[in-house]
């Protein structure tokens, strides 16, 4: 396929997804990240809420909606896409994780082929819960694409015939972020996530508690509020945490939210991660991610986590203070076992999240739509 016949891609992210150098959410990354390497690359583009600035390289259209007397404010965003999609024609449009949004542009764009991108249980999404929802996106869409096996099983739950429409792209990373662990590594625990009761941050600074005072080489590292981009505590839980914490002194450290560029270098220096999420995770990019940068990592069974960390992780059947911290233990004090586990880690990402692989593999499936032969 030369560049000149390749059909244009169109993008949607939710209207307040971060798609920015220094302010970016988890899906914005991953849509940069697919596109760096895509053979669509010079022919797609990326619509979204207003940006302080864009990701560069990327062509960016932001979308204004604005809550009015005769509609909310996704329906004003899904309206204006309309409007917008509309003047360029694109070939195929991709709607991340909005089921309102994607209804809407497949009703009101019949002769572009529309998809929805799912990256979280589309049983707890609006508009998708119910087994006659989940028809109803799977009868309107040119193709779903679930990040996970997982996802990909719970969006087919109750439905029938539709199993060859639903395909699956695992997020991944450039191979310059799956890199063996420096020698200079420090004896450090870190924990990154939004500072919710679901993602287990309680049940870890407890086991913190108990674990780190036996250990004073050691210190903790917490990323994360209850908001992405805060920057102090906003609620009772994330004090509850902190209160948890503030006895281990200068063991711990209590960042906030951080550029992904810094949470990156956390993971690369730390020696451990715990993803101790108690909600089933729709994929779990955080372990991806500290699997990609050596560490031993400490997860949980839920969700999609068991197919992201495959071997080379501890998973917990049970996320509790108990069961964090005999796992805590047995890395702090077994050194050989820690050192194995973080070679694993990387030999498991380097073949599981190469993100050529995964966008060649979005891309052949693009090509499929399209009729044309992929690559």
């Amino acid at each position: 396929m030369s560049l000149t016949d390749k059909p244009a891609i169109a993008t949607v992210l939710p209207p307040r997804e971060s798609f920015g150098e220094h302010k970016a959410g988890a899906l914005g990354i991953d849509v940069r990240d697919w596109h760096s390497c895509s053979q669509f690359r010079s022919n797609w583009e990326v619509y979204g809420g207003a940006q302080i600035s864009s990701f560069k390289g990327i062509t960016y259209h932001p979308v204004e909606a604005r809550r009015l007397r005769l509609w909310s404010r996704t329906e004003d965003y899904a309206r204006l896409l309309v409007r917008e999609l509309r003047k360029k024609s694109p070939a195929i449009v991709e709607i991340h994780n909005r089921v309102s949004v994607f209804l809407t542009l497949a009703k009101k764009l019949p002769n572009v082929r529309v998809c929805l991108f799912v990256h979280n249980d589309p049983m707890t999404i609006k508009g998708a819960k119910k087994a006659s929802e989940r028809k109803q996106i799977l009868q309107a869409a040119a193709q779903v694409y679930c990040v996970s096996n997982y996802l990909k099983q719970r969006l087919l739950q109750g439905t029938e015939g539709f199993e060859d429409k639903v395909k699956v792209v695992s997020l991944a990373l450039p191979a310059d972020e799956i890199r063996d662990k420096p020698a200079h590594s420090r004896k450090e625990l870190v924990f990154i996530s939004r500072m919710v009761p679901e993602k287990g941050a309680l049940e870890l600074a407890k086991a913190l508690a108990i674990v780190l005072p036996k250990h004073p080489e050691w210190r903790s590292i917490f990323i994360g509020a209850r908001h992405f981009g805060g920057l102090e505590p906003s609620t009772d839980f994330e004090n509850e945490v902190i209160n948890t914490l503030t006895p281990l002194g200068e063991q711990v450290e209590y960042r906030n939210s951080l550029p992904h560029s810094e949470v990156m270098q956390a993971l690369e220096a730390a020696e451990i991660a715990v993803v101790p999420s108690i909600i089933p995770e729709g994929f779990g990019r955080t372990a991806m991610e500290a699997l990609a940068c050596g560490c031993a990592l400490i997860s949980s069974r839920n969700g999609a986590l068991p197919e992201v960390c495959g071997d080379a992780a501890i998973m917990l059947s049970e996320v509790s203070t108990d069961a964090l911290v005999d796992a805590i233990s047995k890395l702090l004090t077994d050194e050989h076992l820690r050192t194995q586990m973080q070679k694993q880690a990387i030999e498991w990402a380097q073949d599981r999240f190469s993100l050529q692989k995964q966008t060649a593999t979005l891309d052949n499936y693009r090509c499929e739509l399209l009729g044309r032969t992929g690559i």
